[in-house]
């Protein structure tokens, strides 16, 4: 899986979250997970950061964008 699809899931899956919780959970993110999620998150993606090669790093930025953009894409498309 590339950064950028591995991204795009992230993003799609925290929008879902986000759009399941109320606006108070997503004020303040140390309440959105317990200590245990946060812990299995941060292994992915240092998981991801440990792959990424310094040529990688460089695109890194556009692959970013580019999921972004598709995350909110498909957000449009499917109201």
């Amino acid at each position: 899986m590339s950064e950028a699809e591995i991204i795009k899931m992230a993003l799609s899956n925290q929008y879902y979250q986000e759009e399941q919780m109320g606006s108070a959970r997503l004020q303040d993110p140390t309440r959105r997970f317990t200590s245990e999620e946060w812990k299995k998150k941060f292994a992915v993606f240092e998981n991801i950061r440990e792959r990424i090669t310094s040529e990688g790093e460089e695109h890194l930025d556009e692959a970013i964008d580019k999921a972004v953009q598709e995350v909110r894409s498909e957000k449009h498309h499917s109201l």
